[in-house]
C-alpha cells in the first residue's frame, strides 16, 4: 500500500506540473508568455529541416537546420518549438566561417547555436514580395562567431528543376557604437544577397 501511495503521488506531482504549462501554436507568439509550450501544431517548421547549399565557382553556403522540439527558454520560463542550425562558408576557396561542429552537441537552449528561431511570416511580410498570399516562411536569427554580429536570416521554401531549395536573405542590423569603440572585424557571412540553397 506504501508503494501504491508513492506512485500516486508522484504520478500526481508530475500531472499538476504538466497542467501549469499552457499549449499555443508558434505562429501566435508575439510576447512570449511565461508558462506557455510553443509548438508547432501545424508543422510548419518541417520543411526547412536538412542540409543545404549553395554553390557558386568555389565558393559556398552550406546551411544544416534540425528542429528541436518542447526546448526550454531562460530556465523553463516557456518551451518553444525551434529550428536551431549551423552553417560553413566559403568564399574564393578561403574558408570564412564553419560553426558545422556545433551541432554535434545537444544543447538545452537555443543561444548556443549559431541559427535558431522559429518566427512565421505569411504571405507578404517585411518586405517579401515574391510570396503567394497564404506562403509561410522564416526568420531566423544567423551569428557570426568571428565578428559578434547577430542578424535576420529570411527563409522560404522554393523548387529548382525539381530539386528541394530554400531561398535565403541575410539581413544586418546595424548597432550603435561609440566613437572610442574599435572597429569589430568584418561580417564572416554574406550580407544583402539572395541565394538559393539546394538540399543535399
Amino acid at each position: 500500500m506504501k508503494k501504491l501511495f508513492i506512485i500516486l503521488s508522484v504520478f500526481l506531482s508530475g500531472t499538476s506540473l504538466n497542467a501549469q504549462i499552457t499549449l499555443s501554436d508558434i505562429e501566435d507568439i508575439n510576447y512570449p508568455e511565461a508558462g506557455v509550450y510553443y509548438k508547432d501544431v501545424n508543422h510548419i517548421l518541417d520543411p526547412f529541416v536538412g542540409t543545404w547549399l549553395y554553390t557558386n565557382g568555389n565558393s559556398s553556403f552550406k546551411i544544416v537546420l534540425e528542429k528541436k522540439v518542447n526546448l526550454p527558454f531562460n530556465n523553463g520560463i516557456y518551451y518553444e518549438d525551434i529550428l536551431v542550425g549551423a552553417y560553413r562558408y566559403v568564399e574564393n576557396g578561403v574558408e570564412k566561417v564553419n560553426t558545422l561542429n556545433d551541432l554535434n552537441y545537444n544543447y538545452n537552449s537555443r543561444s548556443p547555436y549559431e541559427i535558431y528561431g522559429h518566427s512565421v511570416m505569411t504571405g507578404v511580410a517585411l518586405g517579401q514580395t515574391d510570396v503567394m498570399p497564404n506562403e509561410k516562411w522564416l526568420v531566423l536569427v544567423i551569428s557570426d562567431p568571428v565578428s559578434g554580429s547577430a542578424d535576420q536570416l529570411f527563409i522560404k521554401k522554393t523548387t529548382v528543376n525539381g530539386q528541394e531549395a530554400i531561398e535565403i536573405f541575410i539581413y544586418h542590423h546595424i548597432g550603435t557604437r561609440h566613437v572610442n569603440d574599435p572597429i569589430p572585424p568584418p561580417i564572416s557571412y554574406p550580407l544583402s544577397t539572395e541565394m538559393v540553397l539546394i538540399k543535399q
